[in-house]
């Protein structure tokens, strides 16, 4: 995992916005799935993830992804990482070092909860495979994590 990825979920917390965390490499299909139960307005994604010794491009799965699913998602934003660069599509995605660039501070607001997906495979409504978690979870599970390791 590259740091961008906790910055982008800490981010996401910080201003409240509900999200879904997908770690590498999710089929086109089933990732398209996961866009339209969530319908998102943004996705932020590397180009790239690194297994062991293989380099797995990622923007190619998330472009599939895309067009196989209902909901168009209107931005993405790309982290171009050096072991494989993927290309852009205009007018829909930006490069998270130049978005970064550009940015300006932001106010706290109350948190939202992200999505938890449980399975790649059930489908249903929202409420039956993604679920909002709840923020306590993290702050019970760090505080028993810390008496008991």
């Amino acid at each position: 995992m590259v740091p961008e990825a906790v910055i982008a979920m800490l981010a996401c917390a910080r201003l409240g916005a509900i999200h879904s965390v997908v770690f590498g490499g999710f089929a086109s299909n089933e990732l398209a799935k996961r866009i339209d139960d969530a319908m998102p307005k943004l996705i932020l994604s590397a180009s790239c993830g690194i297994e062991v010794n293989r380099v797995i491009p990622y923007k190619p799965l998330l472009d599939g992804a895309i067009e196989l699913a209902q909901h168009k998602v209107p931005r993405c934003v790309i982290l171009q990482r050096p072991q494989e660069a993927a290309p852009m599509v205009r007018g829909r995605d930006l490069d998270w070092n130049e978005a970064l660039g550009g940015a300006t501070p932001a106010a706290c607001v109350p948190v939202a909860a992200p999505i938890r997906s449980t399975s790649s495979t059930r489908r249903g409504p929202p409420d039956s495979q993604g679920r909002r978690a709840r923020q306590r979870g993290h702050a019970v599970a760090l505080k028993w994590s810390m008496n008991a390791v």
